[in-house]
């Protein structure tokens, strides 16, 4: 019975009209959903976003969108250009680690100290002691470690970040790396023999029968031995380095006008389209969202570029009332 009644009165509802209208906003909806995909698929392709081809080899983008009832459509654009810049990053973000690298540490500093005053202490009986403190000391006071292996470190760090910026090929990044292989190799066996020699020195305290003029003549060899490596090392990172940061500024360059051109060709192709979105009333916008692209934030931050249009605006560009210049000067943009 209660069946029965309820399709009674919904026949009723439907006979008068009462829910039509919750259906006819159903269809406008999704009408308006429908335009509004179409529309971001027009703008996909005017902004090259289906294509590889640009400045830097444009990979895939896309959008996406959606609707705020009573504010407007929202199309959210994921440009190839926020990858490109991600790499300019990762490139000034190297740069700033080796400059870090590059500082005096400390410790190391103190490593040598300690080291000293602890043979000192073990040697202070011995007749001797005057002697091997000395080449000890000599040997200790010469940061080679350090200053060698963060040399090394920041070669191969400028090395990768220029190949990241597509300034070297990958054969040419193979033989830097290569050669840095090869100079590390090196440098480790010279540090083995610094290592074994420490070791002799502080052995001979207690023996009577080593010669003094044979370890004083190994010290020398071996320091002299030492300091071509570093200074190999040291130009090896100051050419990279210096490569890396004209690079970066080459970089850096190019990217900003790729990204001019790609914000004019959003402005062009609004005033192209923006109108055909016929559903929307003239008191509502189109927010359009480029990811990644806006200005660096806090702690550099990535931030998103969104550029607001109204919807009357677009349509008066459209009909030629105002250009693609004085649109961009109405809209609204901020990084958020």
């Amino acid at each position: 019975m209660k069946r029965v009644v309820r399709k009674i009165l919904l026949t009723a509802m439907l006979s008068c009209g009462v829910i039509s209208p919750l259906f006819a906003q159903d269809d406008d909806l999704r009408d308006l959903r429908l335009s509004i995909e179409a529309f971001a698929g027009v703008l996909e392709d005017a902004l090259g976003l289906n294509q590889s081809t640009g400045l830097f080899g444009i990979s895939l983008g896309g959008t996406e969108s959606t609707y705020l009832q009573g504010q407007g459509a929202v199309i959210e654009v994921r440009s190839p250009l926020a990858t490109q810049r991600n790499r300019l990053s990762m490139a000034s973000l190297s740069t700033a680690m080796q400059s870090l690298a590059a500082r005096n540490n400390p410790f190391e500093a103190m490593r040598r100290q300690t080291a000293s005053e602890s043979l000192a202490a073990t040697a202070a009986d011995s007749p001797a002691d005057s002697f091997y403190n000395e080449m000890m000391e000599r040997i200790a006071s010469v940061d080679f470690s350090l200053a060698v292996n963060s040399a090394l470190q920041q070669a191969g760090n400028a090395a990768r970040s220029l190949r990241s910026l597509d300034e070297i090929d990958t054969p040419t990044y193979e033989s830097v790396q290569s050669g840095l292989d090869d100079l590390r190799d090196r440098v480790s066996a010279r540090q083995n023999e610094l290592r074994q020699l420490q070791n002799e020195i502080r052995s001979a305290v207690t023996q009577e029968d080593v010669s003094e003029d044979t370890l004083s003549s190994r010290v020398d060899t071996l320091l002299g031995q030492l300091e071509p490596l570093r200074n190999e090392a040291e130009a090896a990172a100051e050419q990279l380095n210096a490569r890396m940061e004209q690079a970066s500024q080459r970089y850096a360059q190019q990217w900003q006008q790729e990204f001019v051109s790609f914000e004019e060709q959003l402005y062009t192709a609004m005033c192209d389209f923006g109108a055909s979105l016929r559903e929307l009333p003239d008191n509502e916008n189109i927010s359009v969202i480029l990811v990644g692209l806006g200005e660096d934030g806090e702690d550099n931050r990535r931030t998103d570029k969104v550029h607001i249009y109204s919807v009357a605006d677009l349509r008066a560009c459209q009909r030629g009332n105002i250009d693609a210049a004085v649109l961009q000067e109405r809209a609204s943009a901020y990084s958020y």
